[in-house]
């Protein structure tokens, strides 16, 4: 488990769980989100190695549709495109170091009459015993 304090560009704190469950040689990540270390789950990524590039691929549901992304190692850099009913999202996540993440989610979809919005913002590695 990799719990995780992310704080955005307005200033709020959220805490992402990110579980990582290997079977069948298969790489499952389950991403829950919450204000603290009870959070609710968001979503399941498959992970699987195309065998033509040996890139890591990324494929999981978000409101009911399907969306991708994939890891680019030469950038430590990975790339997830939701192509939703509303609108598409982009969210990239680079690696930092071994405790920290940069995310920049960018957001065409206007909802109930919101504006299309960019986010950029830090992932921090917290020691979750601190916080229970």
């Amino acid at each position: 488990m990799l719990p995780c304090s992310a704080q955005a560009n307005s200033a709020q704190f959220q805490v992402v769980l990110l579980d990582e469950d290997i079977t069948n040689e298969k790489l499952t990540l389950q991403w829950s989100f919450g204000r603290s270390l009870t959070v609710d789950v968001a979503y399941r990524m498959e992970v699987f190695r195309d065998p033509e590039t040996a890139a890591e691929l990324f494929e999981f549901l978000w409101d009911k549709q399907k969306c991708f992304g994939r890891y680019h190692p030469a950038s430590k850099s990975a790339v997830f495109n939701l192509n939703l009913r509303d609108g598409l999202v982009v969210i990239i996540y680079r690696i930092v170091s071994n405790n920290v993440l940069a995310v920049t989610i960018t957001d065409t979809r206007s909802l109930d009459g919101n504006i299309p919005t960019v986010q950029v913002g830090l992932m921090n590695r917290i020691q979750k015993e601190l916080y229970e």
